[in-house]
């Protein structure tokens, strides 16, 4: 399942996210959390780790954990290895057995934006992204290129947006509270990118704007501490199939 490193990066950086939904069931030691709108995982927590142990669509994964978390013989998405997830070492865990991943009901991308030219995991230049999409240059702002006042796409760099896709930390100056404006008013998703390595900006799939939190208080347990001083708003995305 492509969304499983997504997902395990963002539990990674921040396992309290609101958009993960992380929710502690009838086990003592057993979680869910939200991959994305079918999906969930079930987690087992170990002191401050997360256990991957299953995969599932929404139903068959609360299903599974209710009924025996371990030996459940119900099909699950492939999810190997199983991952701690605060550590990021490999861990066993009770064995699940695998079958065939089912397959996808998602349907054709139809959007300009995408096609043979992007792909999940794809990796673009800096000036191909730009001669792509057309964006005007500016300086400030350069994580949200706009064309005719209209964001085109995100190009966030980890350490400062940790949650990213998911979460964008915006600044304080006044060009980045503008492009923040222009991004929560964008009515279609845009394709988000982030870099991986000196000009090399991963492709991570289309994302809409979802919420926008100002709230200093709510804002501060998610935060790094590299943005504890410069982060205004935090705007919350969702992925778009």
């Amino acid at each position: 399942m492509k969304k499983i490193p997504k997902f395990v990066q963002m539990l990674q950086s921040n396992p309290n996210l609101p958009s993960l939904n992380l929710e502690h069931l009838a086990s003592v030691d057993l979680y869910s959390a939200r991959i994305d709108d079918c999906y969930r995982a079930i987690l087992c927590r170990r002191g401050a780790d997360y256990i991957l142990l299953r995969a599932d669509k929404h139903e068959k994964a609360y299903h599974w954990a209710e009924q025996d978390a371990g030996l459940s013989q119900s099909t699950a998405l492939p999810v190997e290895p199983y991952v701690s997830i605060a550590s990021g070492k490999l861990e066993e865990a009770a064995p699940t057995p695998l079958g065939k991943p089912e397959p996808s009901t998602t349907s054709p991308t139809t959007s300009p934006q995408r096609g043979e030219f992007f792909h999940i995991g794809s990796i673009h230049t800096w000036n191909e992204l730009k001669e792509h999409f057309a964006w005007d240059s500016d300086k400030k702002g350069y994580y949200l290129p706009e064309r005719n006042s209209r964001i085109v796409c995100a190009c966030l760099r980890a350490e400062l947006n940790p949650s990213a896709p998911w979460a964008i930390l915006v600044g304080k100056e006044p060009p980045h509270l503008r492009k923040a404006e222009l991004l929560v008013r964008e009515p279609s998703p845009i394709p988000v990118f982030i870099k991986q390595a000196v000009d090399q900006w991963e492709y991570w799939g289309h994302f809409r704007f979802e919420r926008c939190e100002k709230d200093s208080e709510k804002m501060r347990p998610v935060l790094p501490e590299n943005r504890l001083n410069d982060t205004s708003m935090i705007l919350y995305l969702s992925e778009v199939e």
